[in-house]
């Protein structure tokens, strides 16, 4: 009952609670940050990975190197494990496409 509980928070409040959800370029866009408002949230100076270059996929490189100094959720997997299901929001850290 309290992993039901869990989840259905985790479903809810996902943007407001949970690392995984709130760190994706889905997350972002829909609380209306950038990724320099991700690097203000980590300490770093506003600007800190936009390097010279023009990259493909710059905004998903960026924000994959940010999200490897965010903490993780932990709880995650033993709501899969304790559920016996699939989660309906997502429970892997965010990766860029082809990297």
């Amino acid at each position: 009952m309290i992993c039901e509980i869990i989840d259905r928070c985790y479903e809810q409040f996902g943007l407001l609670i949970d690392p995984d959800q709130i760190y994706r370029p889905e997350g972002l866009k829909a609380l209306g940050w950038t990724l320099e408002d991700v690097e203000d949230e980590l300490g770093l100076p506003r600007g800190w990975t936009d390097i010279a270059g023009k990259w493909p996929n710059k905004f998903d490189l960026r924000l994959q190197h940010l999200a490897r100094n965010i903490p993780r959720s932990q709880i995650k997997p033993l709501l899969r494990k304790y559920l016996k299901r699939e989660l309906s929001y997502p429970s892997e850290p965010f990766a860029a496409k082809g990297h």
